[in-house]
């Protein structure tokens, strides 16, 4: 407890300032008390505000995981994609007339004949047939054409008397 130095002066005076510190702790107690119950409202708000927000980001983290792994998931398709562009950037350099023409060949192939041949091909030396090939198109086609006009030209005479000799 507060002990008050001696004064001299009357009772009242000492009551008088008794009073005036009375009120003045009043005023102190009810601004403590108002800050009390704005710090207890404060924090009331702030738990309420956790309790909504909690659950809200632990759902967007789990959202978030989950759109990762679809990404995840998405990257080998995609990179095939990259690549598959990469090779469609190579084929710029195609003559496209020409592989259209090629593949117009190629739907007009006779499959089942083809298959069969191959199949009569079965056991027959590849290589003999290579070289078969190779003669055949080195073969000057325009001079041979020529040869045999040449020789038609030749045999017709022969054939001619041939008939008038036989026949007549």
């Amino acid at each position: 407890m507060k002990e008050f130095p001696e004064r001299e002066g009357n009772t009242d005076d000492l009551l008088r300032e008794l009073l005036a510190c009375q009120k003045k702790t009043l005023g102190q107690t009810r601004l403590a008390a108002a800050f009390t119950v704005l710090l207890a409202v404060l924090l009331i708000a702030a738990l309420a505000a956790l309790a909504v927000l909690v659950p809200r980001t632990l759902a967007l983290e789990k959202q978030a995981k989950a759109t990762l792994a679809q990404l995840d998931a998405m990257v080998e398709p995609v990179d095939r994609v990259v690549g598959a562009a990469d090779d469609l950037d190579q084929l710029d350099a195609l003559d496209l007339d020409s592989l259209s023409d090629t593949l117009r060949k190629l739907n007009g192939l006779d499959l089942d004949g083809l298959s069969e041949t191959l199949k009569k091909l079965d056991g027959v030396d590849l290589d003999s047939l290579n070289d078969a090939i190779r003669k055949l198109n080195g073969i000057d086609l325009e001079s041979l054409n020529e040869a045999i006009v040449n020789l038609n030209d030749a045999a017709k005479p022969l054939a001619d008397l041939a008939r008038r000799l036989g026949g007549g």
